[in-house]
């Protein structure tokens, strides 16, 4: 019996879990009908021996994008209309975030572009995809430094500071 109770308690809670994702997380449910835009992150090739750099978008309009990374080869769609984004960015164990804000067009494709600077900066910015037109301005922001134990010790500072914003 006490197993019984032990595996009902168990589906509860991952039944919590699993239905608390598609509310905390972006997308929203999206109703068919609304002519959308899509954001897209993008990928730098490798450079000698360092990871290839990515930048993608890690939350909009307050909310985290679940699976972020995702974004870097599967756009995400938004309502026209004005967004704050946050984008992250990182390479090897640097990692930077800003918060930009998007005035999404009807049916437009935009991507994030960005450059690695000297030092540990890089500069991001998004751009309709068709036209190569910048929509935001470029932000020249920092990258975290590396950390020795591994890239995972950044995360929740990452997190965090897009949280604040």
């Amino acid at each position: 019996m006490p197993r019984l109770w032990f595996a009902l308690l168990v589906s509860i809670l991952l039944s919590a879990c699993a239905s608390s994702r598609n509310n905390n997380y972006y997308p929203p449910h999206l109703s068919p009908g609304h002519k959308l835009a899509t954001l897209a992150g993008s990928a730098a090739p490798p450079v000698s021996s360092q990871e290839r750099a990515i930048a993608y978008v890690a939350k909009v309009n307050g909310q985290f994008v679940y699976d972020a990374k995702r974004t870097v080869s599967q756009p995400i769609e938004l309502k026209p209309g004005v967004h704050e984004v946050g984008l992250a960015w990182n390479q090897d164990n640097l990692y930077a975030t800003v918060v930009m804000t998007l005035n999404a067009e009807p049916g437009q494709r935009y991507v994030i572009r960005h450059e690695p600077l000297t030092g540990s900066q890089v500069k991001l910015w998004i751009e309709n995809e068709a036209t190569h037109a910048a929509v935001t301005e470029a932000k020249i922001v920092a990258a975290a430094a590396p950390f020795s134990s591994s890239s995972a010790a950044i995360a929740p500072l990452v997190m965090n500071w897009l949280r604040v914003r």
